[in-house]
């Protein structure tokens, strides 16, 4: 597909969006989901229905495929429905596109909130995203990048671990929202009836007494112990060294050194450090002592539901020995 074809399909499914706003208006919040393009060298984030189908795997019977090309990188977070009006509090998402780069910009900025003049020669604006909030948890910033040598604009809260080569964060446009019900209030729908050990050595799976489901929500407890990260018998805290950062070839990297970190198998999870899709892990435990980890979210929209896994943050695991002694708190809508 051309850039200018491209360009009219999105703009077009954005009319279509539009013209069915009246029946859409009591979403109040949508999706945000990040596409990209090796050949084009080129991130879309959007909250496009017609785009963000594709990743969740539910678009209409017979609905037509607007990507051209790009894959899905992974969920953002939520905004508020541009369909609706303007919540208080809230930064306007502009989307425009420049097809001489090839390139698709998210900007808040206000200077951009103008359709008939750009800041930058070349860009078109032809979609607002939604409404992001001023304030919120840090790590569902939606942070802009650029990249000079492919003259791409990406904008994501869920670089974890850094920017991808190439990219330098120089704006945050605002603040996504988590989704609902993602806390562990109340009492638990279940907790395992004994510990089971998350090894040292291995990949581990919780035994899902309870199976686990979209919408489900598990907590990690552990008491305050030590295993053992190489073969002369050097112990670490399940927690991991307090106030380290892994290096890039550990699995977190950014976190805590040799702690207990958990990934969901298929779909992806919400924790208190954003969204991570299936296959990268996240810190499963409080930081020290016998702190409880974070609450953990798990939506599998349009997948089979898989498995919660556990391994420690240690790109080495064949020297290690013990574990971590973890029950799940399970909360079930």
């Amino acid at each position: 597909m051309k850039l200018t074809n491209l360009l009219t399909s999105a703009l077009c499914g954005g009319l279509v969006l539009f013209a069915a706003g009246e029946a859409m208006a009591a979403e109040a919040k949508i999706p945000m989901v990040t596409f990209f393009s090796a050949a084009r060298g080129d991130h879309i984030t959007t909250s496009d229905p017609t785009w963000t189908c594709r990743y969740f795997n539910n678009c209409p019977a017979g609905s037509g495929d607007p990507t051209g090309g790009y894959v899905a990188v992974g969920m953002q977070g939520h905004v508020w429905n541009p369909d609706n009006p303007q919540p208080t509090g809230t930064n306007k998402l502009y989307h425009w596109w420049n097809p001489t780069r090839g390139d698709n910009f998210i900007t808040s900025d206000p200077a951009w909130d103008d359709p008939t003049a750009p800041p930058q020669p070349g860009y078109t604006m032809f979609r607002i995203e939604g409404y992001a909030a001023q304030s919120g948890p840090l790590q569902l910033q939606l942070r802009s990048y650029w990249n000079p040598g492919t003259e791409d604009n990406a904008a994501l809260t869920t670089w974890h671990y850094g920017a991808n080569a190439g990219y330098s964060h120089y704006r945050t446009e605002g603040y996504l929202l988590p989704p609902d019900d993602a806390t562990c209030s109340g009492a638990p729908t279940h907790i395992d009836p004994t510990s089971w050990l998350a090894r040292g050595n291995y990949m581990d799976s919780w035994p899902q007494p309870n199976n686990f489901v979209s919408g489900d929500r598990v907590m990690f407890t552990a008491p305050q112990e030590s295993y053992t990260v190489d073969y002369w018998g050097t112990l670490k805290p399940v927690r991991g060294n307090f106030g380290s950062a892994a290096v890039s070839s550990y699995p977190a990297p950014g976190r805590q050194e040799f702690a207990l970190l958990a990934t969901v198998t298929t779909g992806r999870a919400y924790v208190g450090s954003g969204w991570y899709e299936a296959g990268k892990w996240f810190i499963a435990l409080g930081e020290h002592y016998d702190w409880n980890g974070p609450c953990i979210f798990y939506d599998a929209t349009g997948v089979t539901p898989g498995e919660l896994q556990t391994r420690f943050n240690d790109p080495i695991l064949s020297d290690n020995s013990g574990g971590a002694n973890v029950k799940i708190r399970h909360w079930r809508p």
